[in-house]
């Protein structure tokens, strides 16, 4: 069987050391360190205080205001990342059939935050009080549907949870069906946004997260092991 040949045409990433190809490459031959005391949160309590957060991040450069209300930072940066793969592949002016075109993006724990904040709700004013958006935010999916949505890519759609190798999955699968000819374009990666309490205290709990918070220079690669990059 003959194998179509893949090329990557976009790039776009959301990233702790910069937002954007240039300054995400940037950052990195600069060795540039993302990972730093958590600002989103008290961490009194927590055993370790350090992770790599998204900072300078306004989902009102890359989103409507109303879906940003209504969708989860996990989304944000999915359509954010997505927008600028798309301009830098040329697609954004570039005629193309949408139904053989498709999307891939996962995520290991979706919505965490809004989950939490569903939680809140639901303990405070019970369940009359819950947004009518809890599960379109929270569900892992909503990634890859927003931005199925937005360009018009009808075709495969699919959200993967693989845990810490949930985009490089999206970006192999994407591949194959390429290769196969099932799609001429396909737009694949991860997203996630789960430094939020409990999340990060999970995370904890299993050990999994460097306690040297005085020195968060040091233990990136096992803060970049366990996923909490984004």
């Amino acid at each position: 069987m003959t194998k179509n040949r893949i090329v990557v045409t976009g790039l776009g990433v959301v990233s702790p050391v910069g937002i954007g190809i240039e300054q995400f490459w940037t950052a990195l031959m600069a060795g540039k360190n993302g990972v730093a005391p958590i600002s989103g949160f008290d961490t009194t309590d927590f055993s370790s205080k350090i992770a790599a957060e998204v900072k300078d991040f306004d989902p009102g450069d890359w989103v409507d205001a109303k879906i940003a209300k209504r969708t989860d930072r996990f989304i944000h940066f999915s359509l954010a990342a997505s927008t600028m793969a798309v301009e830098d592949a040329g697609l954004d002016d570039f005629p193309f059939d949408g139904n053989r075109a498709g999307v891939i993006i996962g995520s290991g724990i979706g919505g965490s935050a809004t989950i939490e904040d569903g939680h809140d709700r639901l303990k405070e004013k019970g369940p009359r009080g819950m947004s009518p958006f809890f599960i379109s935010k929270l569900l892992i999916n909503m990634g890859a549907s927003m931005v199925s949505i937005k360009y018009g890519l009808k075709g495969h759609v699919s959200a993967l949870s693989m845990a810490c190798s949930t985009g490089a999955n999206a970006i192999g699968d994407a591949a194959r069906i390429l290769e196969r000819g099932d799609a001429d374009i396909m737009l694949a990666g991860g997203s996630e946004a789960s430094i939020t309490p409990l999340a990060y205290g999970g995370f904890c709990a299993t050990r999994s997260m460097s306690r040297r918070n005085d020195q968060p220079e040091k233990p990136a690669a096992l803060l970049i092991r366990t996923g909490m990059a984004l």
